[in-house]
Parts: structure tokens; C-alpha cells; sequence
């Protein structure tokens, strides 16, 4: 109940400190081990730490306690999903590739509910993209999608659509023979001032705001009035509940990326 709580919070330090304590009183055998989930606490601190941007103590955890689930069951494929989202958050590309393919090898995913599936197709597609940038190639084991209908994901209006709709910006921002950037920046607008109201949508918020900029400025404009929004989306908390899963990768890194992009954009066209 406390773990729940401090969710609905978005207290995930907390909820870290709150495990670690009950873990303390199993190993002191103050708590029957009965009532303790070893699995599912393991899953739950992980999350927490992902959350609460704690990547390094997130990945050594992960590591160790993705022993816990028989590989290939549906709660191995839960606690993968943390640990890609891990490599990701914290740049180490070269693991999240061999967690993805680990993943994605074979029919085992097949077995997943849909809304799973797109999710890790959807995963798939944010790693592809930012290391394709990042190498300037494309990945050819990662390049072919799991599925090619995406039918749940979009009526999430505030949670997975909206990760939809940031990677199709910067996708065609990163297109060259895609020249009026203005129908993209309308659509931005669109749907910031449709979906995302209230406290817990200030991150996204904030954000859209600064992809605004890469769709209607030069760079150097971009940049320069960019930098006070970029340090108030560095200080602004993780929200709880609805928002938390759509950083498939950060904000700050994706307002990086989308400079970047611009900045080629300009040299090519």
C-alpha cells in the first residue's frame, strides 16, 4: 500500500528507501518471508530507480535480479522492459541493443498481449532512430518491425500517443525531402493545448515547447531560447502515474538529438 502510494506521489526515491527497509527486515527475520515478494519488489525497486533517474544502481540491480524470472514468461518480459528503458535513460546503447535483440529473438513475444507487443515495437523504434542518428547508419537486425499496426497505443492520448507523435516530429525532422516544417509544428500545438493540462503534464508540456522551436526556428535561435525552458524541464520532477512512461528516452537527450537534427537539416538544405 505504501509502495502505491508513494507512486501516485511520483516519490520513486522513496519507494526505493521504503523496499531497501523492508528487505532489512527480512534479513533480520522481524518479517515472515512469506509475506515478502522477492520478484515482486525486485520488479517494483527497479522501476523506482528508473523513475528517480538513478540509472547506474538501476542497471546493476537489474542485472542481478532478472535471475529471478524464468526468461521468456511474461513477468521476465515486465522487468525487460525496465532494463531497456535503463540502458536507454543512461546512453548505453550497446546493451540496450543486446537487450532488445535478447527480447526480440524467436516467437516468445508473439505470446504477449497486443498492447505489449506495441509497446516493445515502440521501444524498438526510439532505439533504432536515436542510434541511427547517433552512427549515422541503420541497424540491420533492429530495422524490421515486430508489428506494423499500432492499434492501442494511439488512443492513450496522454501517455504512449504522445511518444508516438514526439518520434514522428523528429522523424521528419530528420528527413531532408520533408521541406515545410509548419503542418508538424500545428500539430504540436494541437495537441499540447488538447491533451496535455494540468500539473502533471509539465514535463511534456515544457518539452513540446522546445520541439516548437527546432520546427520553427534556425538553430541558433532554437538554442539560444531554448536554454531557459531546457533548465526548467531539467528541474521539473517526474510526474506520477500517467506521464511516467511516455520518456521512452529523456526529454533533455531528445532536445539534443532534435538540435542535432536541425543543425544537419540547415548544413543540407
Amino acid at each position: 500500500m505504501n509502495t502505491a502510494y508513494l507512486e501516485q506521489l511520483g516519490e520513486y526515491s522513496k519507494i526505493a528507501d521504503s523496499i531497501a527497509q523492508a528487505e532489512a527486515l527480512v534479513e533480520a527475520k522481524k518479517v515472515n518471508t512469506s509475506w515478502y515478494n522477492r520478484k515482486f519488489n525486485s520488479y517494483i525497486i527497479v522501476y523506482a530507480l528508473l523513475q528517480s533517474r538513478q540509472y547506474e544502481k538501476g542497471l546493476r540491480l537489474a542485472a542481478e535480479n532478472i535471475k529471478l524470472f524464468g526468461k521468456h514468461s511474461a513477468n521476465w518480459f515486465a522487468f525487460m522492459e525496465n532494463y531497456v528503458l535503463l540502458a536507454m535513460h543512461s546512453k548505453q546503447y550497446e546493451l540496450a541493443e543486446e537487450l532488445l535483440r535478447d527480447v526480440i529473438e524467436g516467437e516468445h513475444l508473439r505470446k504477449l498481449g497486443d498492447s505489449s507487443i506495441e509497446r516493445w515495437e515502440l521501444y524498438r523504434r526510439y532505439f533504432a532512430f536515436a542510434v541511427a542518428q547517433e552512427r549515422e547508419e541503420q541497424l540491420q537486425d533492429l530495422s524490421t518491425g515486430i508489428t506494423t499496426k499500432l492499434l492501442i497505443l494511439p488512443n492513450d492520448k496522454v501517455g504512449f500517443n504522445l511518444a508516438l507523435l514526439v518520434l514522428d516530429v523528429l522523424e521528419k525532422l530528420a528527413a531532408p525531402h520533408v521541406e515545410d516544417l509548419a503542418l508538424h509544428a500545428e500539430r504540436v500545438r494541437k495537441y499540447t493545448r488538447k491533451h496535455l493540462k494540468g500539473e502533471k503534464a509539465e514535463r511534456p508540456r515544457i518539452f513540446m515547447r522546445l520541439l516548437l522551436l527546432v520546427l520553427t526556428k534556425s538553430s541558433a535561435e532554437a538554442r539560444a531560447q531554448g536554454e531557459e525552458l531546457l533548465e526548467k524541464l531539467k528541474t521539473t520532477p517526474l510526474p506520477g502515474d500517467a506521464f511516467t512512461e511516455v520518456e521512452i528516452v529523456p526529454y533533455e537527450h531528445l532536445w539534443e538529438l532534435a538540435l542535432h537534427l536541425l543543425n544537419r537539416r540547415e548544413q543540407l538544405l
